[in-house]
């Protein structure tokens, strides 16, 4: 009778930890898990509030005057806000749901943002250049701002405190992120490169809008097919997967004879400069991180059967499920 009292006693307590535990968890998702990362989002919100500001503003005078400006400054500007759009879904899918990996990727982004600024800075300093200085000092300050913030809110992170699992599992925990941030990365700068060539003067048979949306279509089924491929060891997807990714960058090549046609005009304007080094630098950016990709997916293949997609595994290093994780200081007073 007593060992049942016990047992139903100690399920009972069980159970309401449990749901302690939930109601904690789902403060934290709302509040945050410390300071810093308080510290962190708000500093970062008030970086993307002012450059979209500022960006807003600037589409604005180009709208209202058609003479001093371009399509290019105008398709820039537009993907200074789509970058700006996807930092703050890094941003808070890094804070809240305490991803190391999404918080690098939010610096990364406001890094080629800063640098797509300068660009515009640099061609179009001839009007306007007050606002565009004022843009470029706060994205260049914030951002090595943001930097050193995130060095402290991932050092202060529990993501990898997982009580129980092997240490070289968690090595291959993170191989996974890191592949799953740059399949991300990767989808954005594809976005920034068909942007960039709408607005290429250059008659092609092929309608402008229908190189962008291929552009998209192909980082879409990119991004869906390598997650799967990686999250669920589907090696048929993995091989999809490396045919898109190889097909899509048969279209980089053409950057360089855009920037060669642009040089061999007796008259180059700024704006085809702006245009050219632009879509020129996208390019680059989207070759670099598929090379990434590709060095990673090498990693993750050899990882493939060691547990990684098991629904235990998966359950363990879920956010909802970690009742197994404690603090470092918990746990060094055990």
């Amino acid at each position: 009778m007593s060992c049942g009292i016990l047992r139903s006693e100690s399920s009972t307590d069980l159970d309401t930890n449990s749901h302690e535990y939930r109601a904690n968890r789902q403060l934290r998702l709302i509040c945050g898990y410390n300071c810093w990362q308080w510290l962190f989002l708000i500093t970062a919100a008030i970086e993307v509030s002012l450059l979209t500001i500022f960006t807003a503003l600037e589409l604005d005078y180009l709208l209202l005057n058609p003479s001093q400006s371009s399509d290019t400054s105008f398709v820039l500007n537009i993907i200074v806000l789509v970058i700006c759009a996807f930092s703050l879904i890094f941003l808070f899918h890094g804070v809240f749901w305490d991803k190391q990996y999404d918080i690098t990727l939010f610096i990364v982004s406001m890094a080629i943002l800063t640098i797509y600024i300068a660009f515009e800075f640099t061609f179009t300093i001839d009007y306007n250049s007050i606002r565009k200085l004022t843009r470029l000092s706060i994205s260049l300050s914030m951002t090595s701002l943001m930097v050193i913030l995130s060095r402290i809110v991932v050092h202060f992170s529990q993501e990898y405190s997982i009580i129980g699992v092997a240490p070289g599992l968690i090595v291959m925990y993170k191989n996974q992120c890191y592949f799953q941030i740059l399949l991300k990365l990767d989808f954005l700068n594809a976005i920034c490169f068909g942007l960039f060539n709408i607005s290429l003067s250059i008659n092609d048979p092929i309608p402008q809008y229908s190189v962008l949306s291929i552009i998209i279509t192909f980082a879409s089924i990119q991004w869906v097919t390598g997650k799967i491929a990686v999250l669920k060891e589907v090696k048929c997807c993995l091989l999809l997967f490396v045919c898109l990714s190889i097909t899509s960058l048969l279209w980089v090549p053409l950057q360089f004879v855009f920037m060669r046609s642009c040089f061999q005009s007796t008259v180059c304007l700024s704006q085809q400069l702006l245009l050219t080094y632009s879509s020129l630098f996208s390019a680059l950016v989207l070759v670099f991180v598929r090379i990434l990709l590709f060095m990673q997916l090498l990693r993750a293949h050899r990882n493939f059967g060691y547990g990684l997609a098991d629904a235990a595994f998966v359950g363990l290093v879920n956010e909802t499920t970690r009742l197994l994780s404690r603090t470092p200081r918990r746990r060094s007073d055990i």
